[in-house]
């Protein structure tokens, strides 16, 4: 019950505030993205994904090699089929919970990307090679009390 409470809370959030609207077009701009709106979306992605569990669309929203740090070790995911098999390691109810919960005005903005949370998962803008047009990619996770 609580995983659709906090989506229509976070659903709530995006769109009867109208989160591009408030923020400019380049709010965004110092942590590496051009664009509120395409920002917006990918968090709208994401969160569709996680409620819905389509952990395949959540795997293709991250950068690899991806970093997962947890209290006392780190787990190194180098691909989808990584991610996929640790799902339920890496996405707990915690983070979960963050995710979902996420408004677009409260995100903690940095040169390294964006925060979500106290810092449970971090979004980047990713290139590959300079002449590359950046993707908007999961750059880390942090699961906070192994839960």
């Amino acid at each position: 019950m609580w995983k659709i409470s906090i989506l229509v809370l976070s659903i709530f959030a995006f769109n009867s505030y109208g989160a591009e609207s408030e923020l400019s077009e380049n709010y965004f701009y110092n942590s590496g993205f051009d664009s509120t709106t395409e920002l917006s979306h990918f968090i709208k992605e994401l969160q569709r994904d996680v409620s819905t569990g389509n952990r395949d669309s959540v795997a293709s929203k991250v950068s690899y090699p991806l970093a997962v740090h947890f209290p006392d070790s780190m787990l190194g995911i180098n691909n989808s089929s990584d991610f996929i098999k640790h799902y339920d390691v890496i996405i707990t109810e915690s983070v979960e919970r963050v995710i979902l919960s996420q408004s677009l005005q409260e995100l903690g903005r940095f040169a390294e990307g964006v925060r979500f949370g106290h810092g449970e998962v971090w979004i980047g803008s990713v290139k590959r090679q300079a002449s590359d047009e950046y993707k908007i990619k999961i750059i880390t996770i942090n699961v906070k009390n192994g839960t």
